[in-house]
Order: C-alpha cells, then sequence, then structure tokens
C-alpha cells in the first residue's frame, strides 16, 4: 500500500506529493483517461485542474509509460473541444443546405378547392390530412391494380385495371362519379396526344 504523501501518476510509478491538494490528479481518473474525454459537461472540462508533469528522468527512462493524452491535455480549455464529433456533423450540416424536395399533393388539393369554393381557404394541418388520405387511396387503388394484373397474367397496369381497382374499393355512388371522372380525363389525354 503506498504512503498517503505518495500519488502515482503513470502505472504504480511514485512521484513526489504535490504541496496543493487540489492539483492531485484521482487515480480514477489517471486509469481512465477516455473517461475525461467522454465527460458531457463543458463546465467540468474548463475547470479540469492539469495534470502535474513527472520528472524528467523518469520521462527519459520510461517514454512508453508516458501518457499519450497529455499533449492534447495542455491547449487552452477555451480552445479545446470536448465534442469534436458533434462540431463536425454541425459543419457538414451548414455545407450541406440543399435539402431535397418532399412530394406531396397540396398544390393540387387547393386547385381543386378553388374550383369549388372560390370563397375557402383550407389550414395547414387539414392540407396534411387531405395529403394522407390522398396517399392512402392512391396505394389501395395501384395495390388492387396490380393484384388484378397478377391476376390475367398481365405485365402492364392500364386504365382497365384502374377502374375496375375503383370500383371494388370506392362503394356506391362515389365509386360511380369516380369512373366518369377518370374516364373523363383519360379522353381528355389521348386528345391532347
Amino acid at each position: 500500500m503506498a504512503e498517503p504523501s505518495e500519488v502515482y501518476l503513470c502505472r504504480n510509478t511514485p512521484a513526489k506529493a504535490d504541496p496543493d491538494p487540489e492539483m492531485a490528479v484521482p487515480e480514477a481518473q489517471e486509469a481512465d483517461p477516455d473517461a475525461r474525454q467522454a465527460d458531457p459537461d463543458p463546465e467540468e472540462a474548463d475547470t479540469e485542474p492539469e495534470e502535474a508533469d513527472p520528472d524528467p528522468e523518469e520521462a527519459d527512462s520510461a517514454p512508453e509509460e508516458a501518457d499519450p493524452d497529455s499533449e492534447e491535455a495542455d491547449p487552452d480549455p477555451e480552445e479545446a473541444d470536448p465534442h469534436p464529433e458533434k462540431v463536425d456533423a454541425k459543419t457538414k450540416k451548414q455545407k450541406r443546405r440543399k435539402r431535397c424536395r418532399q412530394e406531396s399533393f397540396s398544390v393540387y388539393i387547393s386547385k381543386v378547392l378553388k374550383q369549388v369554393h372560390d370563397d375557402l381557404a383550407i389550414s395547414r394541418q387539414a392540407l396534411s390530412v387531405m395529403d394522407s388520405f390522398v396517399n392512402d387511396i392512391f396505394e389501395r387503388i395501384a395495390d388492387e391494380a396490380a393484384r388484378l394484373a397478377r391476376y390475367t397474367g398481365r405485365s402492364t397496369i392500364t386504365s382497365r385495371e384502374i377502374q375496375t381497382a375503383v370500383r371494388l374499393l370506392l362503394p356506391g355512388e362515389i365509386g360511380k362519379h369516380a369512373v366518369s371522372e377518370g374516364t373523363k380525363a383519360v379522353i381528355r389525354y389521348t386528345s391532347h396526344k
């Protein structure tokens, strides 16, 4: 057991005790150098006392026992950043400012609303709900049309499969209105083609 006046700096190498007890480094911190770097609190990193340098004779006799993190601990605490990975991620995000476009039906929903009721407006939340509704119906119709094409042994989804899928999915009058609107849209498309 070591005497209380001795402090172990590097791998059980006794050194002279510091006269100031606040400058002494606890053994737990010395044994695990990564524990100091993983400390999330930047205020503690700024107020952490610097390590006492071993005697030059001991450093010359055992260079492999020198602390590899001692050079990183020497710069000013203001310049040292406890989390360099986060800073790099922030600068990468600032450089990569261009966001990918997110597709939605909000423009078309607004246009149809202006055709039906010119004096009404729609909130952003209601627009989001309508966009989710249109995407859901689109996926249901596409899945049913793909299933119908698979049943008939074809590899192409045509307007016939879409029409049958709409009749199967939408009940009653709304299905009839959807089929008539789809037929008009196909006629307009083929005439302008």
